[in-house]
């Protein structure tokens, strides 16, 4: 491979360390500069590819002699440990050459294929990296309206249904005051249990491995709201973790590979018996219940916005 193109795909990967992306971010690694420092009594000239080449190097070799890399799963421990001595010898040789030997070309790119394969092999690059957001919904800033409807949605890619005996209840809310009221789904004059899916439309959803979902909501008397799955076999299930009341707005996050889960009728909205390690990897819809009937302002559920952190399955995949 070009050396300029190796050392890329290491700054790369530099950067991509820097900003917490590995399953476990290496504290030293977290500190190390991405760039060599210049001092003021650097002498003026275009910038040293190879003292830059050989600063970054030594960055990885850090990462590589100190890092949390005793769970990379793609390393036995011999392997693992055979990997450390090169990085220390490589590190020693870097310091040499800082010195005053050069780093010529051939020894960079050896350095550079050798600390490039390792991150690869040690699953530290590939496979570990955290979900962005698939999907966040914020509901359109308009008046209250009873019940919800599509059309409230902000997110053209998601489509919103209504389950349960109370649906007609879940209504999309405001207040003038206070001034910072959201606009939000409120449970109040729901009748009945009642829950709320979202389903994107290109796209089921893998909540696998460190997926999570975020919301803001605030719950009063003794409502949770709890998270609800429609699994792709059309199956529902419900969370045993839930959101209970508090007295202001605030946020929540759910890490999903902590959450138990019930059987959720979906017709009645109560849950059933327990589901022992569900298939999260293709999820239909996401949504939220509090497997309760409203009670007005003292007893009721709302949620002001839902993010979800997971990777997209194509509906079309098979």
């Amino acid at each position: 491979m070009n050396l300029r193109l190796l050392m890329w795909r290491l700054n790369n990967v530099l950067h991509w360390l820097r900003q917490g992306n590995g399953r476990r971010r290496p504290v030293l690694f977290a500190m190390w500069p991405l760039d060599r420092p210049h001092t003021a009594a650097a002498p003026a000239g275009p910038p040293d590819e190879r003292e830059d080449d050989r600063w970054r190097l030594r960055g990885i070799c850090a990462l590589l002699q100190h890092g949390h890399l005793d769970h990379a799963p793609a390393l036995d421990r011999a392997g693992l440990r055979d990997r450390r001595n090169r990085a220390a010898g490589l590190s020693d040789r870097l310091d040499r050459d800082a010195q005053g030997l050069r780093l010529d070309a051939a020894t960079t790119r050896r350095a550079a294929s050798f600390l490039l394969g390792t991150l690869l092999s040690a699953g530290v690059v590939t496979a570990q990296t955290r979900p962005g957001l698939l999907f966040r919904e914020d509901f359109k800033e308009t008046p209250a309206e009873l019940p919800v409807t599509q059309a409230h949605l902000t997110n053209a890619n998601l489509v919103l249904s209504l389950y349960g005996p109370g649906k007609a209840g879940i209504k999309k809310s405001h207040h003038d005051k206070p001034l910072d009221d959201p606009f939000y789904i409120w449970s109040g004059e729901c009748q009945s249990n009642w829950a709320v899916g979202l389903r994107h439309r290109a796209s089921l959803v893998d909540l696998t491995g460190q997926a999570k979902i975020r919301w803001r909501s605030k719950q009063s008397g003794f409502r949770q709201l709890r998270i609800a799955l429609k699994l792709a076999d059309g199956s529902w299930i419900v969370s045993d973790i839930a959101d209970g009341p508090s007295m202001d707005w605030r946020e929540r996050e759910f890490n999903v590979a902590d959450i138990r889960w019930r059987q959720l009728d979906i017709k009645g909205i109560v849950e059933r018996n327990w589901v022992d390690k569900p298939d999260l990897s293709r999820v239909d819809e996401i949504g939220f219940t509090d497997l309760m009937a409203g009670g007005g302002t003292p007893a009721s559920s709302r949620l002001d916005w839902i993010e979800v952190y997971a990777r997209a399955v194509p509906r079309t995949q098979h």
